[in-house]
């Protein structure tokens, strides 16, 4: 059974970047361009884990967080954020998150997290 990894951001360069790293790992990419999109997806998906960005439209990430968590306390939750909002991601840690990842971020944060907080997709190995 393939391990899905769910990109929430609302822009398209990042979730192309996440995409592409993931996908190099070994892992199945799933996209969520905003909060509902996210919750939709959290509806219909087995998810290994999630890249949330914080800031975005309409339901944030920090809402969505809590979402998630009212569903599942262990599922990995990465934060995607700018660097200039520490305040936010320490907030997301507060409210449930492993870690976050401040943009812009490079192939080895994205390798790291993945190393750390997520199990390595079963049809590959670990594909790193």
């Amino acid at each position: 059974m393939p391990r899905y990894i769910l990109v929430v951001d609302d822009d398209p360069d990042i979730r192309h970047i996440l995409r592409e790293r993931l996908e190099s790992y070994g892992y199945r990419v799933e996209i969520a361009a905003d909060g509902p999109a996210a919750i939709e997806q959290l509806e219909r998906l087995t998810l290994s884990g999630i890249f949330l960005d914080i800031r975005m439209p309409g339901i944030d990430g920090i809402q969505v967080l809590a979402r998630i968590r009212d569903r599942s306390l262990t599922l990995p939750v990465i934060i995607v954020t700018a660097a200039g909002t520490a305040e936010l991601a320490n907030a997301s840690i507060q409210a449930g998150a492993q870690a976050c990842l401040f943009k812009p971020f490079d192939q080895a944060q994205i390798k790291y997290v993945v190393e750390r907080w997520f199990s390595p997709p079963l049809d590959q190995g670990t594909g790193m």
